[in-house]
């Protein structure tokens, strides 16, 4: 709703005073803290922390960082900074590279790209719509909405040092900082981080390769159902991982959520999954 968001006055100057690159005093010192490590669960917060620190300093890439380009339609271009993929660093923030699913979910939302402006497909779900990406990384999706034609675009991950990286790649892309902002959100703890969103709701939410832990599907789903508006669209590109797709239906159900298929490869190991509180016209 045209009504949900504003950024004019004090929020206009809140949603600039996050864009920048350094931590900012409301985030947490959050981490991706745990991982599965031959079958079981490693703590990289705990007692062994120091432990952890040098296990990863002996493993360590001594040139870990790495960049992405990206062309899509009508010239727009987009360069990212990050840490080389598949890097074993990662498994301390996994946010700080570029995953499978971004580059799916962005070939949906441009598949449609025609003429001056969006055609049918990415325009219902971008083109003058307030859109949230969970779990963003390197910001790839937040910061093409913004560029396809997103009225607010809201790019937010739960890791501090993620966010660092992101905040300097949406600068470093000249996305307009009176439209898009960059936050800290942790799933299921929505509340803390709304005083700072352009909108009480989203028009389309997105998340690519975010489903890969268990524990962290039901705060997951609480906060899309918060933050999602009545009528409003969840974009959620799956690669199979650590966790069946069946699981991630399961509790979108529990909230009333319907989904259609939108597009399917490899016998669902990847896939788009379209969710609405209204039930699907047709499953593509």
């Amino acid at each position: 709703p045209d009504s949900a968001c504003s950024l004019n006055g004090t929020m206009a100057s809140s949603m600039e005073a996050t864009s920048s690159a350094s931590p900012k005093p409301n985030d947490i010192q959050w981490k991706e803290s745990r991982c599965k490590s031959g079958g079981s669960d490693v703590d990289f917060q705990g007692d062994s922390g120091e432990d952890a620190d040098m296990l990863f300093s002996i493993f360590s890439d001594p040139d870990p960082k790495d960049i992405f380009r990206f062309e899509f339609p009508h010239d727009i271009l987009i360069t990212l900074s990050g840490e080389k993929e598949e890097n074993g660093q990662l498994l301390r923030s996994t946010g700080l590279t570029l995953w499978k699913a971004s580059k799916l979910l962005c070939d949906y939302l441009t598949v449609h790209l025609a003429g001056n402006s969006i055609a049918y497909g990415a325009s219902k779900l971008i083109e003058g719509k307030d859109v949230l990406e969970l779990g963003a990384g390197l910001g790839l999706c937040g910061i093409l909405a913004h560029k396809i034609g997103a009225k607010t675009v809201c790019i937010s991950d739960g890791d501090i040092d993620t966010l660092v990286n992101l905040r300097t790649n949406v600068q470093h892309n000249n996305c307009n900082e009176t439209t898009v902002l960059c936050t800290q959100l942790v799933w299921g703890e929505e509340e803390k981080a709304m005083p700072y969103f352009p909108c009480k709701e989203f028009d389309t939410i997105l998340g690519a390769d975010i489903v890969y832990i268990e524990e962290s599907i039901a705060p997951l789903w609480k906060t899309v159902n918060a933050l999602l508006s009545e009528s409003g669209t969840f974009v959620l590109a799956f690669v199979h991982r650590n966790v069946a797709m069946d699981v991630v239906l399961e509790h979108g159900s529990k909230y009333g959520f319907h989904w259609c298929n939108a597009t399917n490869t490899q016998e669902n190991h990847e896939t788009i999954l379209v969710f609405k509180k209204e039930k699907c016209r047709s499953k593509d």
